[in-house]
């Protein structure tokens, strides 16, 4: 029998995905199932270790989930005819948040703040394919820190999500009365979903981006504002 482990470019146009679990420490954990929606799935080995063959290729939500109901999940490209590795952090307490991408603003982008009174805020875009079937009704978190300092914001604004096109957008807030954003300042944004009845705003309540699990981080946009009077 093959090792499935052994570095095999598919002769297909399909892809092909392999990786490795741990946990926050850095330990492996095995026995636990990822897979690709409308895909192939399998589950981890004694070191963590996974691989899944034949995998369609493209812009993919790749889900792993334990025997006892926690689950992460993460969209990963895939290349025909290539061999993508991709390693995961799985975190109980954060097991049930879902990443959402952001179609605008792209990375390295221009994004227009409208100024509202005292606030300053933009409109975010992304896509979330897949998630309502994987979380049910779930709710739109935005996380962005400007690089001109340490400060850090989680903020639950208004969304619309639509199943129907696997789209959402949310209006954020930047900056503060106090503190408020300046022309060419550069900020990280990540979205985040999660369910209705989630305790995430525990899970995120820190103070830096850069401390929060790397599997959140991973799918930072970079964009500098540009603030319309």
């Amino acid at each position: 029998m093959p090792n499935p482990f052994v570095e095999v470019t598919p002769d297909t146009g399909e892809g092909r995905l392999s990786g490795m679990l741990t946990d926050r420490t850095g330990n492996p954990i095995g026995d636990m199932t990822v897979s690709i929606r409308n895909g192939p799935q399998t589950k981890t080995d004694s070191e963590g270790k996974f691989v899944l063959n034949h995998t369609p290729t493209g812009d993919q939500w790749v889900e792993v989930q334990a025997s006892a109901g926690g689950r992460l999940t993460q969209n990963i490209s895939l290349e025909p005819k290539k061999t993508t590795t991709v390693n995961f952090v799985y975190d109980a307490s954060t097991s049930r948040l879902g990443l959402l991408s952001i179609v605008a603003p792209v990375d390295g982008g221009l994004l227009e703040l409208t100024k509202d009174g005292q606030e300053h805020r933009a409109v975010i875009y992304g896509r979330c394919d897949g998630l309502s079937q994987i979380l049910g009704n779930f709710d739109v978190w935005v996380l962005i820190s400007s690089q001109r300092d340490s400060r850090f914001w989680v903020q639950h604004p208004p969304a619309v999500i639509d199943p129907s096109t696997n789209t959402w957008r949310a209006r954020a807030l930047f900056g503060s009365v106090e503190y408020p954003p300046k022309n060419g300042e550069h900020w990280d944004i990540v979205a985040v979903s999660a369910g209705s009845e989630s305790e995430i705003k525990r899970v995120l309540n820190t103070p830096m981006l850069s401390m929060l699990p790397p599997h959140i981080t991973s799918n930072v946009v970079t964009a500098e504002t540009r603030i319309i009077r």
